[in-house]
């Protein structure tokens, strides 16, 4: 290279000139402005430093080499490659998600690793950063956060901007974190007692009726908060909820019982004219919040006991007793089959099978408000397709053909 080049101090001058470009003297200059002028005019310097160099390969007579778009890639930091990956990697995602990438990497690794090259960042870089995430006790962000930056490497390397991957490394000095189940229901009395609190709570809006549809269609929380009328066909009894809402990015059917669609109809003289069923209710355009969720568990006095989640695993458990097929439970609760070439090759969706078991699950629950608890056998007998009830899980339902 060439010994009366001074790449700092060209920086800094292109730093200057960046500045006396984008602002007046009346403006002021904000300091994450500020950096990221900085940061472009390192690169800046970077790129003519690397344009610069000899070519020893090619023994070119003036001695300056054509640069390669690896070469230049070398100045790349690691802010820029977040920001590359997420607009080249995560282009199908939805815009939310690309907000959360980037809200993590701009909270716990920029601050510490985002202007340094990224061919030059090895593991030591990276372990101070994720150290100071795990020691504030956030352990599954952590994680989460090791997860997404072994993600943005790789992209790195089919990309050319690194030849290893320094994130993996990282994980062997981290604390795992203990797998734990949310909090749920199962014992017959308590699965009554849920079920009669729910039936008499009296929220705002359309949260009431959230709550009272959560065990009937047994969907994740987020499914269940981001509904839009225009998935819901009560025509068809179904809610078809969009891959993009996924979590396994598929589409899925929920077939609805005689009470979900009543329910649904309530909601819908009251939010109809909206997008969502379960609109917010202080932000113009959003939904229930997860912390009114929380909140409604709390209300019914089921705090610590229940969670949103927790319907899931109460639905396929007590579903499962009552002798309803494994695939149409998993499927139902939209599970991918952990075969690999299982799922390659089968779609089926068990939709008739999926019918009934959701029409008999929700008229256990609206014949018997106790469910299964031996206090509402009076109740109980008058409904179709209940049997007597007993203690232990039996058949108070038709079960399946």
């Amino acid at each position: 290279m060439n010994a009366s080049y001074d790449t700092e101090k060209h920086a800094k001058t292109i730093f200057k000139r960046l500045l006396t470009a984008t602002f007046t003297q009346a403006d002021r200059c904000t300091d994450s402005v500020a950096d990221s002028l900085a940061i472009a005019a390192v690169r800046m310097a970077r790129q003519f430093a690397a344009a610069l160099q000899p070519s020893e390969r090619q023994g070119d007579e003036s001695g300056i080499s054509k640069v390669s778009e690896s070469q230049i890639a070398t100045g790349l930091i690691f802010e820029e490659l977040v920001h590359d990956w997420l607009r080249h990697a995560l282009i199908h995602h939805p815009q939310s998600a690309k907000s959360t990438y980037l809200h993590r990497f701009q909270r716990y690794l920029f601050p510490k690793i985002g202007a340094l090259p990224v061919a030059q960042i090895r593991s030591p870089d990276l372990i101070p950063a994720f150290w100071a995430v795990e020691d504030a006790g956030l352990l599954s962000t952590t994680h989460q956060l090791l997860k997404d930056t072994i993600r943005v490497f790789n992209f790195a390397i089919a990309s050319g901007y690194t030849v290893h991957n320094p994130a993996l490394a990282v994980r062997t000095v981290l604390h795992r974190p203990r797998r734990t189940h949310r909090p749920t229901i199962l014992l017959p009395e308590r699965v009554g007692d849920l079920l009669r609190a729910i039936d008499s709570y009296r929220g705002p809006t359309t949260s009431s009726y959230m709550l009272r549809l959560m065990p009937l269609v047994f969907v994740r929380p987020s499914e269940l908060r981001l509904a839009e009328w225009c998935e819901i066909d009560l025509k068809n009894d179904v809610w078809r909820v969009p891959a993009h809402r996924m979590k396994g990015r598929r589409p899925h059917i929920v077939p609805l019982s005689i009470q979900a669609k009543n329910l649904f109809r309530q909601a819908h003289r009251i939010s109809g004219g909206g997008r969502y069923v379960f609109p917010s209710l202080h932000a113009r355009g959003g939904v229930l919040s997860v912390q009114l969720c929380s909140k409604m568990i709390e209300r019914i006095g089921f705090r610590g006991e229940m969670t949103m989640s927790g319907f899931r695993s109460m639905a396929a458990t007590l579903l499962s007793e009552l002798g309803w097929s494994a695939h149409a439970i998993e499927r139902q609760l939209s599970h991918q089959d952990p075969r690999a070439v299982r799922r390659a090759y089968n779609f089926a969706e068990y939709l008739p099978e999926r019918r009934r078991m959701m029409q008999g699950w929700a008229d256990k629950q609206h014949g018997c408000g106790a469910f299964l608890s031996s206090g509402a056998v009076a109740r109980c007998r008058h409904v179709p397709g209940v049997a007597s009830i007993n203690p232990i899980i039996e058949a108070t339902i038709d079960r399946p053909v």
